[in-house]
């Protein structure tokens, strides 16, 4: 059954980040809240800035107001959760944010929860969703990849270049947080290690 790769790799790489970040273990009716709360406070957000009307339109308000409380509600479980803990783990974000004296509450490390989550999920998940609709246009260097990941244990696959690269092309072509910004090469450019040839794309 066909699928949405990159709604399915924002839901997961956000459990991800909810896990080894903050020691919670979001349900996938929270993932999915919060995909949709911050879709929906993002596109009206943009919407009011440039249609100024919709900030005082009821319905519109109220559809921003309520994403956000949602998301804070989120950020508040959050951290209440990592209070109960009998035995947390030490440098992960939440017990960073928990244990930083120059908050003045508990609001300011809600903020920065929300922050944390909202920066790390999409950029990660929109990177892997491209990295790999490159690498399946690229089915060479699929191979090369895939028999360099095969060559080493599991915990020691961070380290291997070609994953790196592979990430970092992806990143390159298809950057997320870069809008606007891609160039096109005029000439060819040469460095001591690399070729890049004209009409090549780079941010």
């Amino acid at each position: 059954e066909p699928f949405d790769v990159a709604h399915e790799f924002l839901r997961q790489i956000l459990k991800g980040v909810s896990l080894a970040g903050f020691e919670y273990e979001m349900s996938t009716e929270e993932a999915n809240m919060y995909v949709t709360a911050v879709n929906t406070a993002l596109k009206e957000a943009m919407a009011q800035k440039f249609f100024p009307v919709r900030k005082v339109v009821r319905p519109f308000i109220w559809r921003l107001n309520e994403s956000r409380k949602r998301l804070r509600q989120f950020s508040r479980n959050v951290l209440d959760h990592y209070h109960s803990i009998e035995d947390p783990q030490e440098c992960t974000i939440i017990s960073m944010i928990v244990s930083n004296d120059s908050y003045l509450s508990d609001e300011e490390r809600l903020t920065d929860i929300g922050v944390f989550f909202s920066a790390a999920y999409e950029t990660t998940s929109y990177t892997l969703a491209w990295t790999l609709l490159e690498l399946a246009k690229n089915p060479t260097e699929q191979t090369i990849l895939r028999n360099a990941l095969r060559d080493v244990q599991v915990n020691e696959r961070r380290n291997v270049p070609e994953l790196r690269r592979a990430l970092k092309e992806g990143m390159r072509l298809n950057p997320v947080t870069a809008i606007g910004a891609h160039r096109v090469l005029a000439n060819d450019f040469t460095t001591d290690k690399y070729f890049l040839p004209k009409g090549m794309i780079v941010t």
